[in-house]
């Protein structure tokens, strides 16, 4: 009955698309003296200077008298989301966020990162909804709200660029990716319906949307999206390499020709099943309480390993879900010079893997629980505000995951040992499944205006895990405006941060020594940045910055501590704000100064360590985007996005070290004679979209947008690189997305 339904879906919004689009042509004539009445928020009316005094949250713990923020923050408005196309977060924060990529990875999903720090289990970047941290603490990271193609329930997105555990916790190594959703308060319509149909990457979606305004004190938000994403074809999306050898079948593989040996289709989902997310909100008077599910998943693109020992009579079946769903409740009171902001919240996320293999058919599954707590007391006067308070994290590892039969294999059979039995004691599963762990932590912030164009700031926070000792992460930064007629600002930040082995090898040490002394990673930051004005219309924001990293990242059974890497780079972005059109374009350069203390023969953080280059492994030295939209009327809007990776020094030099260094060259290892083979894969890759948006009536409005568009000129500028293999890539097609919004 549910595919029935859905296939009835499907059938109606295709003949719903295609009525609007047929009906474009005359609305471009009938329907010329129509202007959009939204009332929504949209930067691209604001002027420069009012968009820089948006308020954002992400910063601090309180709320400054002064638009002084202490960090920089990538904003990503609503209007932004709408304009860009994007069919997912990954793809969203590729085109906005400067110095973010995005590689493939298998089992935990695909790799993210930002200014040279990315891992394959995505545990070094914090993803957080209105403030909670959405992350996998066992071996999943940032996993959950990726992949969907729902993205309706947004508001905005504030992204921090430098490590802050000092605000948000142990694992905000890279970068904070903050999520706020739409809420009774948002502006814009209070009813909203959005479907989406993809063409040769092929997804069909529904997103429908109400709030309302009860009573001054009493209002809600609920909020659903649903999709079915079967994806786009090898022959439309073909994976090549960058060496010639041979694959699991015994045959040659070419450099630079498609192969087709474990090939699926890219973008579907789990076993090509729907995806859900759901998101509901009520607020009264102080109170905010909130509760959000999603449910993901996709195939992954196959890893080198696999194309290169498996064979067709081992089909590729490898593919991931997970179902998320969190409670929510937060209270903020102020009186007079003092006020507290107290939260509470229960969290349960599940994961399931499928095995590569139809011989290897049992799914490894995960589950985590966590109850979390946290109260901050706050006092402000003219010049000067604190904020301190305690949290506390319980978390509950090891019950069968949503959806698991009594037997199943846990994510980590290293920890978990066999089989989980739902039915007998813990004492008679291997290494006891069901295990806890908490984590306590003191939080702390002061910030003092010197002057009214002077603001400082000071922070820590101390976390002690039930597997580590004291992690403490302190910062300070100061904050200068010149001239208050001007749009200049400069900030100093310093910051430490800390994150610990995930928990399942936190877990699998204590077992082999039963000492609580894990493992944990420390990483300083530096950063010099500013806002310049150089006019009413055209702002640019330099940036430099210098880190020190202990790091903790995978050393061939679980993760630990790899060697000292110290690091440096510089971004540059500039805003123009016209009266027809709004435009960002922006530039990101790293650069490794040393790499030292490398405790094992091969990592995947770069092969500087060995005397080759100082280029990181899998991230390029520079990264290059711009986005610009350009609005016809009060009717018709143009964008365009170009994310510009350019050569992938490190990855070419982890080729070279292979060569001098392994006797026997393994494909695997990524080892080839460089003068005979191809080095694309090295090579730039670039992605333009286009789109196109058209305002039909007041209250209707039909989008096209077009990716990935230098394909018709050279697929292989539009490659997308695994991480760590780097040899091995997957086109990523020329492809197309019709909306229809309708919003009342």
């Amino acid at each position: 009955m549910r595919y029935l339904c859905l296939n009835f879906f499907i059938s109606f919004f295709k003949r719903v698309v295609l009525l609007l689009v047929l009906s474009l042509p005359i609305s471009l004539i009938a329907q010329n003296d129509t202007t959009n009445q939204s009332t929504e928020l949209d930067v691209y009316r604001m002027s420069l200077d009012s968009l820089l005094k948006v308020e954002i949250n992400s910063p601090s713990l309180i709320k400054l008298k002064t638009n002084l923020s202490s960090l920089p923050v990538v904003v990503i408005s609503q209007k932004e989301i709408e304009l860009s196309g994007a069919r997912n977060l990954d793809e969203l924060l590729e085109i906005y966020v400067p110095g973010f990529i995005l590689r493939y990875k298998g089992a935990q999903g695909h790799a993210i990162g930002v200014r040279g720090i990315i891992s394959d289990r995505n545990n070094k970047v914090l993803l957080l909804v209105n403030g909670k941290t959405m992350n996998g603490r066992a071996l999943t990271g940032a996993l959950s709200e990726r992949f969907l193609t729902m993205l309706n329930d947004i508001e905005r997105i504030e992204v921090i660029q430098s490590p802050q555990s000092s605000l948000y916790g142990p694992g905000a190594i890279s970068s904070v990716i903050n999520i706020y959703t739409k809420n009774a308060q948002t502006k814009g319509a209070k009813n909203e319906v959005q479907l989406n149909q993809g063409l040769v990457d092929y997804f069909t979606n529904v997103q429908l949307r109400h709030s309302n305004n009860i009573s001054n004190d009493l209002s809600y938000s609920i909020y659903y999206g649903g999709d079915y994403a079967t994806g786009v074809t090898p022959e439309n999306s073909p994976t090549k390499f960058t060496f010639n050898g041979i694959d699991g079948n015994g045959d040659t593989i070419i450099a630079g020709v498609p192969t087709t040996h474990f090939t699926n289709n890219l973008n579907a989902s789990y076993h090509n099943q729907p995806r859900h997310k759901a998101h509901t909100q009520v607020d009264y008077k102080k109170w905010s309480t909130w509760i959000r599910y999603t449910n993901g998943g996709l195939y992954f693109s196959p890893m080198q390993p696999d194309i290169i020992s498996r064979d067709d009579s081992q089909v590729d079946t490898s593919s991931l879900k997970y179902t998320h769903l969190t409670a929510f409740t937060n209270y903020k009171n102020d009186w007079k010079k003092w006020g507290i902001d107290a939260r509470l919240s229960y969290d349960q996320f599940s994961n399931r893997i499928q095995n590569r293999t139809e011989t290897d058919r049992k799914a490894k599954m995960n589950r985590e629980d966590e109850l979390y707590s946290r109260v901050i007391v706050k006092y402000t006067s003219d010049n000067f505000s604190v904020g301190v308070g305690p949290a506390i994290s319980y978390e509950t590892f090891g019950l069968p995951a949503y959806g698991a039969s009594e037997h199943e294999w846990l994510l980590n059979p290293r920890v978990n040992g066999y089989s989980y039995d739902a039915n007998q004691s813990d004492s008679l599963n291997a290494y006891s499944e069901k295990w806890s762990t908490v984590m306590l932590s003191g939080i702390g912030e002061v910030q003092y205006n010197l002057k009214e164009n002077i603001n400082l700031l000071g922070g820590v926070r101390v976390d002690k895990h039930t597997y580590t000792g004291l992690m403490v992460s302190p910062r300070a930064s100061i904050v200068w405006k010149p001239q208050q007629d001007k749009l200049h600002l400069f900030r100093f930040q310093y910051s430490r941060s800390n994150r610990r082995q995930d928990d399942a090898d936190l877990r699998y040490e204590y077992l082999s020594t039963k000492e609580e002394d894990g493992q944990v990673e420390v990483i300083d930051f530096y950063e010099l940045s500013g806002d310049i004005g150089l006019s009413k219309t055209l702002m640019i924001r330099p940036s430099i910055y210098y880190s020190h990293y202990d790091v903790v990242a995978w050393g061939g059974k679980i993760t630990k501590y790899i060697g000292d890497l110290s690091y440096y780079g510089g971004e540059l972005s500039m805003i123009y704000k016209g009266k027809k059109g709004y435009g960002k374009i922006s530039h990101n350069f790293i650069k490794i100064i040393d790499f030292s203390k490398v405790t094992s023969p091969k990592n995947n953080v770069s092969v500087a360590a060995y005397g080759y280059g100082n280029s990181f492994h899998s991230f390029p030295d520079n990264i290059t985007k711009l986005f610009y939209q350009y609005e016809i009327n009060d009717k018709m809007s143009l964008s365009t996005s170009l994310q510009v990776t350019w050569y992938l020094n490190g990855a070419e030099d982890n080729a070279k070290y292979n060569n001098d260094t392994i006797n026997n060259p393994n494909p695997n290892d990524i080892a080839w004679d460089l003068s005979k083979e191809t080095t694309t894969s090295f090579q730039p890759s670039a992605y333009l979209h286009l789109g196109y948006i058209y305002n039909i009536t007041p209250k209707i409005k039909s989008s096209l947008f077009a990716y990935n568009l230098l394909g018709l000129i050279d697929e292989n500028l539009n490659k997308r690189v695994e991480f760590q293999k780097t040899s091995h890539y997957r086109i990523q097609p020329v492809s197309f997305v019709l909306r229809v919004d309708y919003d009342f």
